[in-house]
C-alpha cells in the first residue's frame, strides 16, 4: 500500500522550479514511511514502558532519519546534492 500510495503521488509531481521528482525522492519516501511505521509497531509492542525507549523512538524517527539526509544533501557526490531542503518542503513527501 505505501508504495503504491507513493508511486501514485509522485508519478506526475512537479516541484516549485518546474522540475519533476525523479526515482530517489520517489524511493526515499516509502523508506521513511516504513522505517517509521515499524518503529512504532514496535513501540505499541513493549510491554514495560520506561524513558529509555521513549527517548530511542523519538531520537530515531524525528531526528535520525531526516537528519541523515540532510548530511548526505551537502555530501558533493551524493544524487541529491543541494536538492534536498526542495523535497521536504513537498506537501506528498509528509503526506506518504
Amino acid at each position: 500500500m505505501i508504495y503504491y500510495i507513493s508511486y501514485y503521488s509522485y508519478l506526475n509531481s512537479i516541484n516549485d522550479d518546474g522540475q519533476t521528482f525523479g526515482l530517489w525522492q520517489f524511493s526515499f519516501a516509502p523508506y521513511v514511511a516504513i522505517c517509521v511505521i515499524n518503529l512504532l509497531f514496535l513501540a505499541m509492542y513493549i510491554q514495560a514502558y520506561s524513558i529509555a525507549p521513549v527517548i530511542f523512538y523519538f531520537i530515531h524517527i524525528i531526528l535520525f532519519y531526516p537528519g541523515w539526509m540532510f548530511v548526505y544533501n551537502e555530501w558533493k557526490d551524493s544524487a541529491i546534492y543541494k536538492n534536498q531542503l526542495d523535497f521536504y518542503s513537498y506537501g506528498l513527501f509528509w503526506l506518504v
